[in-house]
């Protein structure tokens, strides 16, 4: 059975969360905020690794199957796509994507530079992270797949530090942050925050 509740705290706006009853310790630690006039994001668990999230401005797809088996890496690689959902495209800068690791502590999305530089350590784990795959079939439905992207390999592309979060189309590609002392197991929270909303994208590894 799938619950589905609005959780309110003192600071952003409140998150919707539906549910298995075996994923409630999960939705009830979720960042959130207080009420406010718009409907509440809504985060949805949509099969095993996976983490879709409906907002005001955007909506998302966060898989995280490759964190999940690799726990103690140096590296956090997770797979992200985003879409609008507004009458207009969202910018989405670099600079306000954030992870949250399960001791509280805040680390940045790591810059062009850094992933250039340390590509030949990360490029099997971006590909078996499916980072370069694309969102799925679901949240696709039917809409163009850009390539615009927060980050390019050596002598492939272009980077960008902004993105366009259009409701018609889809952008997808790889987040990366460094994790001093490693991956932890538990509770992780992807950070984005936007002009008009934040984005808070919780999900759980070694569980």
């Amino acid at each position: 059975m799938v619950e589905a509740f609005s959780i309110y705290c003192d600071r952003e706006e409140p998150v919707r969360i539906f549910h298995p009853r075996s994923l409630l310790l999960l939705a009830v630690t979720v960042a959130c905020s207080s009420a406010s006039t718009t409907p509440a994001p809504e985060v949805t668990e949509h099969g095993t690794y996976q983490v879709w999230y409906h907002g005001p401005e955007i909506e998302a797809e966060l898989n995280y199957r490759w964190a999940d088996g690799n726990l103690g890496d140096e590296w956090l690689v997770l797979r992200l796509s985003l879409a609008g959902t507004g009458g207009s495209s969202t910018t989405v800068e670099r600079h306000v994507i954030r992870i949250r690791n399960p001791q509280g502590h805040t680390i940045a999305l790591i810059d062009q530079d850094e992933f250039r530089g340390v590509y030949g350590n990360l490029h099997t784990a971006i590909d078996r992270a499916g980072a370069l795959v694309g969102p799925s079939a679901r949240f696709l439905r039917g809409r163009q797949l850009r390539d615009r992207w927060f980050f390019a390999p050596p002598f492939g592309g272009l980077a960008f530090d902004s993105l366009y979060a259009s409701p018609m189309s889809v952008s997808s590609g790889p987040l990366v942050f460094r994790i001093a002392g490693g991956v932890q197991p538990g509770r992780w929270v992807l950070m984005i925050d936007l002009e008009e909303s934040v984005a808070r994208i919780p999900f759980v590894l070694g569980e």
